[in-house]
């Protein structure tokens, strides 16, 4: 046997066998932080701190180093208790003038213990300063030096201080004589030295008792914790919907390189590739080619297309590399972010600064594809203001002094550039004008952001950014409108503050893009269009914590959202204004029962009137009263050992779009002159969606992690494109085209009821392997039932029956599996695979024998498998990362939908910069 060959044949061995390994870094370093715990609790301080290092190694954690600190100054390692402190205070914990008086304490001891040099011969030789003897339990005194003269109180206060810290530390055994040490200088007048308070008597003994930690830190720290189900940072095991949080580790382990395809791996989710740059994401089910029933947010700003409704992912303002974290809260959840969030939602969470660095990185491959992009940061710790500010007066000084007390300044900047060839170049042909080019281009964008955020206080945050996109993108439209290229601008600008319990956010975004076909029968292009949108966001949200019988959390809030649309689709330029409230209490009456109760109330401009019973009348609309729009959700956690239950009911809706609503567009026909006319509809009424979901989660003993979910559903007034019809009495319209047909949209007269289950495994058999495996089973069926809750309102608020057709483009089941491993030299890789089952997508294609030039077709797609490879190598301890990537190498090549391109293998070559 060859040396190759042995050498290939050993490198799995070493691999799986090497127990300084990693994969994910969250559950491993949890493992070591809560061995470290227990050592110390056994009274093995200098192995606990060991395992408390490699914790932070792993994972930095803030809480790592208070308790690294609290189990050094036990053992008596003073200079390593104050390092980790300070790294503690680094942070702007809540509790720092807490960790700053144990620190004074500290140094004061280490002070007092250290060996002191003879001091220079004075002119006149001092006494040596002497301890005398005390019995066991008394106090010890110590000669006080005189003052200086003309000192002034605070100088006098520092002094005692001083003193009584430096006697507490120097309590002699009896019949033994305190050692020589030299009287400290006294401060500078004017200098004020804040009291130490009383020493605490902690001997170099490895069972002496710790102080205790801050409170909620034991068991938060490396918990997995989302901020998007209940619009507060919690622990996933007590959120009360189904999360499933996508770490940074995740995602630079895998293969994705857009947040699409990294969305694959949860069940649950489906992904329809259309193009390089167009993807539809939808969760549970509800499949469209152009979705719109999930909302994306970018750290809680919404990044929903309001105009046409859905997610233009080549236009997030984001780059893999800044993304933190991708939570996915899965089920409706319009009760807190109102209408996009129809079947759930997306939080991608960027990167903070937590350091001033450069980080840069690239990528390359075929068929060809590459990016580049660069992020910098830095930050900037800003002294106390004097304490004559803040001593002086009242109450502004008091106030100075609780906003301006741990004041930093960080400040993060990047940007890239991405370009896509197309999976698949679209055919000439000879009726056809391109209009478009490059033909081979499917993505490509270029990105500049910048944030600023200032944190004057702990709890006392400001926070300014905002960006620009510049992008060309694929879009598969509506109907029988295919291979679109939108080309233009996105900006944006987010203003954030938080004080204490109370927040406020104010985002703007715009939007200026042209869309035309790529392929055109006539010149000049009839279908070219230009949109403009303008989308202005204000939103004040109270987030009170308080104890009565029990903890409780209320978050409140209230918004105002301006949208403006110019469309040359649209029958003229439109401006909404929406204004919502919302309340969400959440109730823990004992530590393991979490009760939680939202609500939300929408105004929309469209949304259906309210009904009255007016006398002499019967049952008519009242003018006074605003359409609104109703979401709730019910839940209930119960913790039992390392398993949460879960019992959720929840409501939500969705508003007409700006393109369901108002548009006023002429098809061409393939008759020179002769058009089909869709219109919209003002009449509308919201999508709506009750779930009523069972789920448990199971954390055991960081090996394994299993989630679960079992739901029901029923879905009615789903809106759709109603079927083209002939115009019974055809004529020219006012521009001069003749109108043989017309089309729009309605509401669908069915409910849809149905169901599913999601099961996600994730395992940790050794500390470099990680193995995730995960199914969801999903079904709908139509019916011609209808709501209870319509019952009541009268005939007059119902849709009326009519051809539209339940159309499930949802597949009945996925697969996914991940396998993440990284070794002891720096070897690193990753495998990630999804089964998505076959289905039936119902689609308007052009017939030129139908009366209308349209017929609707059920064109079915076969199981589909995706896959994704990497191998990464990561030099001189991370500054440098190497990795090669090969999409759908063990995949066949496939379509995701009937008029998307295929999908087939990519490889690529990134490289990483992080010094």
């Amino acid at each position: 046997m060859t040396l190759r060959c042995r050498a290939a044949l050993l490198l799995p061995v070493v691999l799986f066998a090497a127990r300084e390994v990693r994969a994910d870094a969250r559950a491993e370093a949890k493992r070591h932080f809560r061995t470290g715990m227990a050592l110390i609790d056994k009274g093995d301080p200098r192995a606990g701190i060991a395992e408390l290092e490699r914790a932070y190694a792993l994972k930095p954690h803030p809480a790592v180093q208070f308790n690294i600190g609290r189990a050094a100054e036990a053992l008596g390692d003073h200079p390593r208790a104050l390092a980790a402190y300070r790294l503690y205070l680094a942070s702007a914990p809540a509790d720092s003038a807490d960790v700053e008086a144990r620190m004074a304490r500290v140094e004061a001891r280490s002070t007092a213990r250290a060996p002191v040099l003879p001091p220079a011969p004075p002119a006149e030789p001092a006494p040596a300063v002497t301890a005398t003897p005390q019995p066991p339990g008394a106090e010890t005194t110590l000669p006080i030096p005189e003052p200086p003269p003309g000192a002034d109180p605070p100088t006098l206060r520092a002094a005692a201080a001083l003193a009584r810290a430096l006697a507490g530390a120097l309590q002699p055994d009896a019949g033994t004589t305190a050692p020589l040490v030299e009287a400290p200088p006294a401060p500078d007048a004017g200098t004020a030295v804040a009291d130490a308070g009383p020493v605490e008597s902690v001997q170099p003994d490895a069972g002496a008792a710790l102080p205790e930690a801050p409170a909620g830190e034991m068991e938060s720290i490396y918990a997995e914790r989302s901020v998007t189900a209940a619009r507060t940072e919690a622990d996933v095991m007590d959120s009360p919907a189904f999360v499933t949080v996508i770490t940074r580790e995740e995602l630079e382990q895998s293969g994705f390189r857009t947040i699409p395809e990294a969305l694959r791996r949860i069940p649950g989710i489906t992904v329809a590739q259309m193009t390089q740059s167009d993807f539809n994401v939808t969760l549970r089910g509800l499949n469209r080619r152009l979705a719109n029933k999930v909302l994306v947010l970018v750290d809680g700003r919404s990044v929903y297309q309001d105009f046409l409704g859905g997610t233009a992912w080549e236009a997030l303002p984001v780059e893999l590399q800044d993304v933190e974290r991708i939570e996915v809260v899965r089920g409706p959840g319009a009760a807190l972010y109102g209408a996009s969030a129809f079947g759930g939602v997306v939080n991608i969470i960027t990167r903070t600064a937590e350091a001033s660095g450069v980080e840069a990185s690239g990528e390359a491959g075929l068929p060809r594809q590459g990016r580049l992009a660069l992020r910098t940061t830095g930050l900037v710790v800003l002294p106390r203001p004097p304490r004559a500010l803040t001593a002086g007066c009242r109450p502004l000084c008091w106030l100075l002094g609780r906003s301006w007390s741990d004041t930093r300044v960080t400040g993060a900047a990047g940007g890239g550039v991405r370009e896509a060839q197309r999976e698949e170049l679209p055919r000439s042909r000879p009726d056809l004008f391109r209009l478009v080019d490059p033909a081979d281009v499917s993505g490509r964008a270029g990105r500049l952001w910048a944030a600023v955020e200032v944190q004057a206080a702990p709890e006392h945050r400001v926070r300014v950014e905002g960006g620009l996109v510049r992008l060309r993108q694929d879009l598969n439209a509506l109907g029988s409108l295919r291979n679109y290229v939108l080309d233009g601008m996105l900006g944006w600008a987010q203003a954030r503050w938080l004080y204490g319990p109370v927040s406020l956010r104010a985002f703007y975004t715009g939007v200026d893009l042209q869309a035309q076909p790529e392929l055109t029968p006539r010149r000049p292009d009839p279908l070219r269009t230009r949109v403009i949108t303008h989308l202005l966001d204000v939103e004040p949200v109270l987030n009170l914590p308080f104890r009565l019988l029990g903890d409780h959390r209320v978050v409140a809030g209230a918004g105002w959202r301006l949208k403006a649309v110019e469309w040359s689709y649209l029958d003229g330029r439109h401006v909404q204004n929406l204004v919502s409230a919302f309340a969400q209490e959440t109730w823990a009456p004992v530590p393991w029962l979490s009760l939680v109760g939202s609500y939300r109330v929408d105004r929309h401009p469209l949304a259906p009137p309210v009904y009255g019973d007016i006398p002499l009348y019967g049952r008519l609309p009242v003018p006074p009263l605003p359409g609104l729009s109703h979401s709730a959700r019910l839940a209930a956690t119960v913790r039992v050992l390392d398993t949460s239950l879960r019992v959720a009911a929840a409501t939500a809706f969705r508003d007409p779009t700006f393109m369901e609503s108002y548009v006023d567009f002429a098809l061409p026909l393939t008759v020179e002159g002769a058009v089909l006319s869709f219109q919209g509809s003002h009449r509308l009424l919201p999508e709506r969606i009750a779930s009523l979901e069972v789920g448990s989660s199971t954390r055991l003993a960081d090996r394994l992690a299993l989630d679960t979910a079992l739901y029901l559903m029923a879905v009615d007034r789903l809106i759709g494109m109603r079927a083209p019809e002939v115009d019974r009495t055809p004529g020219v319209d006012d521009t001069g085209r003749f109108v043989i047909g017309r089309g729009g949209f309605e509401n669908s007269g069915n409910v849809l009821l149905g169901g599913g289950a999601e099961v996600l495994l994730r395992l940790f058999p050794l500390d470099g392997v990680d193995l995730d495996v995960g199914w969801a089973g999903h079904r709908l069926f139509g019916t011609r039932a209808v709501m209870p809750w319509d019952l009541a309102a009268g005939s007059a608020a119902l849709p009326q029956p009519g051809d539209f057709r339940a159309r499930l483009e949802d597949p009945p089941y996925r697969l996914v599996a991940a396998l993440r491993m990284r070794a002891p030299l720096g070897l690193e890789g990753g495998v990630d695979a999804s089964l998505t089952g076959p289905t039936t997508w119902h689609e308007e294609t052009i017939d030129p024998a139908s009366p209308t030039g349209v017929r609707l077709d059920g064109i079915p797609v076969d199981p589909y498998l995706n896959t994704s490879v990497r191998v990464g190598w990561r030099l001189w301890g991370g500054a440098a990362v190497v990795s090669a990537v090969g999409q759908n190498l063990l995949a066949p090549v496939h379509r995701e939908h009937p008029f998307g391109d295929r999908v087939g293998p990519r490889a690529l070559v990134t490289l990483a910069l992080r010094p």
